[in-house]
């Protein structure tokens, strides 16, 4: 160091979302962050009012482990007066492409934010085709993912076979690494079914919000009778096939989230996701505590870390690993469009049953957010050249009215963009002002789990990359290099 002072960056400022005795620093325009241990909190006062550096000689070890991991981290003075993340190459390369195999559903749950009807139009192979050679012509990831979706996709079974006949065929595989997945209301689970997923290797997200009164509730048939029973038999299918699955389930009230976990956990389901339930035409959405259960999130989330810390079987909770994951790195491309932040026009590309290219799933139908169709030329340059598309990229943290001065801007950037164009009434202009409806979701999330990471660091990295039923994992101990 240069300098006769050594003193915190004033960008960053102490927080008050650590509860272990640590000092967090949080600059929230750049979402670059770091914490103090107690037994260095008087260093912090010295870096505050800046400390000489012929003092440095003269601290203990553990205060100069703490100011050179300070001095590798850009947090000390002088630093430059524009502070600019660098993103990835990545992050504007297709990670998700999203193909509506149908735009019907034999369900009619109440909630469905697509408002899907129970009966509608199939996919042609010709489409299916089309689809294929337009997806060639994207700025593709090296890898990225083919996810199944629309209305039940198992209903349409023999498209689903044909698109990955065409990708077979059309070299794609030559230079990328392409994976499957598609979330299934498991009402429909032919043998056909199974063997398409074993010898695809498909991903399967199984939609269950949880114990038979929360799911019977909403997800019924069109005759309204619940379903619960049904999806939990062909869930024992999949574990006798020896399939593994994870599951997703809407949540609507507090309490819901508990009570889904401990009965997902006695099934034994590796991975859970809870996403929270938005708007529907059906049924718009209502007020809700959003901070409770944010709160339920954490718990669950944590006792899931426990657990995995003492050897013990407990299902890894996906949303807490994207929540966390933003923490640590928010311009990560693999974890855009997991509801935040919103990789729509980005990241991912969705397309309908006719082949029309739209710039997020949760918009189709929605003409303001149409892009070209299968059959262009070079929809790429569409994309780029998309007006919306130009608009959604240029969406920054702390743009929504009430989101200024937020500390967790660059964590949520914004949430689910379509959560604030319904919010907004389907008002294109006012829809890029308008804050989440799930904003105290985030915000109470993130303010409990930064200071989860900061004590529990340790232990959350090898979580995060980790399986449920992996034994061996080894945690490692925070060290200074």
């Amino acid at each position: 160091m240069t300098h006769s002072v050594v003193r915190l960056h004033h960008r960053f400022v102490a927080t008050e979302y650590s509860k272990n005795g640590q000092a967090v620093f949080l600059d929230k325009y750049s979402g670059d962050w770091f914490v103090l241990d107690s037994e260095n909190r008087d260093l912090t006062d010295d870096l505050i009012d800046g400390l000489p550096v012929d003092k440095l000689a003269g601290l203990e070890p553990s205060k100069l482990c703490a100011i050179k991991k300070l001095a590798t981290s850009g947090a000390f003075e002088p630093a430059s007066k524009d502070i600019e993340k660098k993103v990835s190459l990545e992050r504007h390369q297709v990670t998700l492409v999203i193909i509506e195999a149908l735009n019907f559903c034999n369900l009619a749950c109440t909630y469905c934010f697509e408002d899907v009807p129970l009966r509608g139009k199939k996919m042609s192979f010709e489409t299916a085709e089309a689809i294929i050679e337009s997806v060639k012509k994207l700025n593709l990831a090296k890898s990225f993912v083919i996810e199944f979706n629309g209305g039940e996709s198992f209903a349409n079974l023999p498209i689903l076979r044909h698109i990955v006949k065409c990708v077979e065929a059309s070299g794609l595989l030559k230079e990328h690494s392409i994976s499957y997945g598609m979330t299934s209301n498991l009402t429909l689970l032919p043998q056909a079914a199974i063997e398409f997923i074993k010898s695809n290797n498909v991903g399967i997200s199984v939609s269950i919000d949880g114990v038979e009164d929360d799911h019977d509730k909403h997800r019924i048939t069109g005759a309204g009778k619940g379903t619960h029973a049904r999806v939990v038999k062909n869930m024992e299918r999949l574990t006798r096939e020896g399939i593994e699955f994870s599951s997703i389930s809407v949540i609507s009230e507090p309490g819901q989230i508990s009570r889904a976990y401990a009965y997902l956990s006695s099934l034994e389901v590796p991975y859970v996701s809870f996403a929270i339930r938005r708007h529907s035409d059906r049924s718009p959405l209502r007020q809700c505590d959003y901070s409770e259960i944010a709160k339920e999130l954490v718990k669950v989330f944590r006792d899931s870390v426990r657990k995995f810390k003492k050897r013990e079987f407990a299902p890894k909770v996906m949303d807490g690993v994207i929540l966390v994951r933003n923490l640590i790195s928010p311009h990560d491309p693999n974890y855009m469009c997991l509801r935040t932040p919103c990789g729509a026009g980005i990241n991912m590309i969705t397309y309908d049953t006719t082949g029309d290219i739209y710039a997020c799933q949760d918009l189709i139908k929605e003409r303001n957010f149409r892009i070209c169709d299968a059959t262009d030329p070079n929809p790429q340059a569409q994309i780029e050249s998309n007006e919306v598309v130009q608009r959604l990229k240029q969406r920054k943290p702390g743009d929504n009215v009430g989101c200024e001065q937020c500390d967790f801007q660059m964590f949520c950037q914004g949430g689910c963009y379509s959560t604030s164009y319904f919010a907004a009434d389907s008002d294109l202009e006012a829809s890029f002002r308008t804050r989440t409806p799930h904003c105290e979701y985030y915000f109470s999330a993130f303010s409990l789990l930064l200071d989860f990471v900061a004590s529990e660091g340790a232990a959350l990295l090898p979580y995060l990359d980790s399986t449920p039923y992996l034994q061996d994992q080894e945690l490692h101990e925070p060290c200074c290099n």
